[in-house]
């Protein structure tokens, strides 16, 4: 008969243990670029026994795939939320392609999002543009992002989360991507504006600015060669707008991106 140990067999428990020590001897052998495993008199080589194994599947999904299976392993000492902020035409939508076509070419499967009231792409499209574009899950104010990732993620591991035109979530949105980050140790990727028109913090934007582990600015210019970080808003005449929705979608026909002298002067002439 065997021994129980917290629901699993004695044998399996210890099994499992030893398949973690291998898999992190292949992690720790592929970070420093060599086999720092055969310096380790106490330790076997890393080309041999269950580390040799599954050191050969280090270029792809075996081992992304392997470190789910193992029980108790997590990813949350390496998962954070990153937001991506800039002025109108910085190339947010192109960076967020861009790394989920970096997980995808490593046989990881990652999961994007964007608020369902951006249509300029069609529902449920992130475009860039340059051209680039992937199909996306629209996704409403009142949706829990947590639980579609949660339920996708039992199925079939996901590498990573990414949100485009992450400043239309709301508060509570961005509270259940962290806890994406920190419950089910999945990276998570927003990408967005951070000021309105009249250079208001947008909901979205004003939470990750609070809680994001890690703020990136990706930078575009202004007329003047300056750094824009401001979005102006313009009507059918070309004039600054002063008042109205804090959202309008809309494209290059409606904002400009401006350095925060020349907003200001556009508003105020």
């Amino acid at each position: 008969m065997g021994v129980s140990s917290g629901g699993m067999g004695f044998a399996a428990k210890v099994a499992n243990e030893r398949e973690k020590c291998a898999v992190f001897s292949c992690i720790f052998a592929t970070f420093r670029g060599q086999n720092i495993l055969k310096s380790r008199s106490r330790l076997p080589p890393v080309d041999s026994g269950p580390a040799g194994s599954l050191s050969r599947k280090l270029h792809g999904r075996g081992l992304f795939v392997a470190l789910h299976r193992l029980e108790g392993f997590s990813w949350n000492w390496m998962s954070k939320v990153y937001f991506y902020y800039s002025a109108m035409n910085a190339g947010k939508s192109t960076g967020l392609l861009q790394a989920s076509y970096n997980y995808h070419e490593r046989g990881m499967r990652t999961l994007v999002f964007i608020p369902a009231i951006d249509t300029r792409s069609g529902v449920g499209r992130v475009k860039s543009r340059i051209g680039l574009e992937a199909e996306a899950m629209a996704l409403q104010p009142t949706e829990n992002i947590f639980s579609h990732v949660k339920e996708a993620h039992a199925a079939q591991p996901v590498a990573c989360v990414l949100v485009d035109e992450a400043q239309f979530l709301t508060r509570t949105q961005v509270e259940q991507l962290t806890d994406i980050s920190d419950r089910l140790g999945i990276p998570v990727l927003c990408y967005g504006l951070r000021t309105d028109f009249q250079a208001q913090l947008f909901p979205g934007s004003a939470a990750l600015l609070a809680l994001a582990d890690n703020l990136i600015e990706l930078k575009t210019i202004c007329h003047c060669g300056r750094k824009a970080t401001m979005n102006l808003r313009v009507g059918s005449d070309g004039r600054a707008v002063h008042e109205g929705a804090q959202v309008e979608i809309g494209g290059n026909d409606r904002y400009v991106a401006m350095c925060r002298r020349h907003f200001k002067e556009a508003l105020h002439p």
